[in-house]
């Protein structure tokens, strides 16, 4: 079978439907998993000049219950091992996943998207910000680009923002703040990149929530 689908810059592939019978992760075994086939064209990444040759699917992650990435990068799937007890921190809405962030003593939605190099905020942040905060936005402007949405657009650079995921703190320094959110964020108060987890993570997709290593 073949149909055609559209990137998140809304470019068109053509692509068919192909069934792996079984599918192996380390220990993990999934059976009757069905794939999108694209060329390679279809995955490469021109703005970051960056060849994908696969992406797992949400299916599959989820089918996996656990998935942990350490400081150095190493994955390991399978059941979570016991760990501090965090209150769920995620959800879905439809294929995006929404991690719930403290800030300034107040609760954020940011989609979490570990596969977007740097943290951005939304305007919708504001409303959380501490005037210390606000008092940064007084310097010099700067363009910021994010990867995950492929798209430029103006925003502030913060010098330094503190955010709260899953009960630890994370110091971020000179993160943009679009003046006008992207199309298709409304309800968002930013992306939470990898650059908030680079000291390993634990996602635990059977109680929904994210823990820091």
């Amino acid at each position: 079978m073949s149909a055609h689908i559209s990137d998140f810059v809304w470019g068109d592939h053509p692509t068919r439907l192909a069934v792996a019978g079984e599918l192996r992760f380390g220990s993990a075994r999934l059976r009757n998993v069905v794939f999108l086939v694209l060329s390679d064209q279809s995955l490469f990444v021109s703005p970051l000049k960056y060849q994908m040759h696969g992406i797992l699917g949400l299916p599959v992650i989820r089918a996996l219950e656990c998935v942990e990435v350490s400081a150095e990068g190493a994955t390991s799937f399978g059941k979570c091992a016991a760990a501090a007890r965090v209150a769920a921190n995620l959800f879905f809405d439809r294929l995006n996943a929404i991690m719930q962030v403290g800030h300034s003593g107040n609760n954020v939605q940011m989609v979490l998207d570990t596969g977007a190099a740097a943290t951005v905020l939304y305007p919708s942040i504001l409303d959380s910000f501490a005037q210390w905060e606000r008092d940064q936005l007084k310097g010099a402007r700067a363009t910021a680009s994010v990867a995950a949405i492929s798209e430029q657009a103006e925003a502030d650079l913060i010098p330094l923002i503190r955010l709260e995921p899953a009960g630890r703190t994370v110091h971020l320094d000179r993160i943009g703040l679009f003046r006008k959110a992207p199309q298709g964020t409304t309800g968002r108060d930013g992306v939470f990149g990898i650059d908030a987890l680079k000291g390993g993570f634990r996602i635990d997709f059977r109680d929904m929530r994210l823990t820091l290593n």
